[in-house]
């Protein structure tokens, strides 16, 4: 049977083991959401919603526009087309010095330019190296803002041209 101060003590070791653990633990946290950036086959969409989970892991206990600011600023550094970093950094990501714009308008800009420069690429790729092709669909899917459609005998063609690409459309075309 253990004395009395012993029972204390080994109480008092046991609240330093849990205070330490959970000092660990929030490290940690801490560590892999500053560590995180896009992965190679993760959408925007997916990694903000990753940075979001995250973000409260790490930071529990803040106030919500500080740990959108964090979101954001790590939605920025982290995404792995840095054209899209690039034109979040242009556009300004923050309103203030304590407030980050939107998620959601951050997200709609980087998916805009990643859609843009998707675009830009195919009609670069065509005039270069010739044809490419892909079906109305995919090209409809895509890049609904930017598909000019034509039809001729009965079938419906669409192509991606620089005056769709400017988001400009032919109002002759069906």
């Amino acid at each position: 049977m253990h004395e009395p101060w012993t029972n204390d003590d080994q109480q008092l070791i046991e609240k330093l083991m849990d205070k330490y653990m959970n000092v660990q633990a929030v490290e940690l946290n801490i560590l892999t959401f500053e560590n995180t950036t896009q992965e190679p086959k993760e959408d925007l969409s997916e990694y903000l919603m990753r940075l979001r989970r995250l973000v409260k892991e790490a930071y529990d206990g803040e106030n919500q526009p500080e740990l959108d600011k964090r979101v954001a600023w790590k939605f920025v550094s982290g995404v792995q087309d840095k054209r899209i970093t690039k034109k979040l950094m242009e556009a300004g990501w923050m309103l203030d010095r304590r407030h980050a714009k939107p998620l959601e308008e951050l997200l709609k800009l980087a998916e805009v330019t990643k859609q843009t420069d998707d675009a830009v690429a195919i009609l670069d790729k065509e005039k270069h190296g010739g044809p490419l092709t892909l079906s109305f669909m995919t090209m409809q899917h895509r890049w609904p803002h930017l598909v000019a459609r034509t039809q001729t005998d009965g079938v419906t063609a669409a192509k991606l041209t620089p005056e769709t690409a400017h988001g400009r459309r032919d109002h002759n075309s069906l």
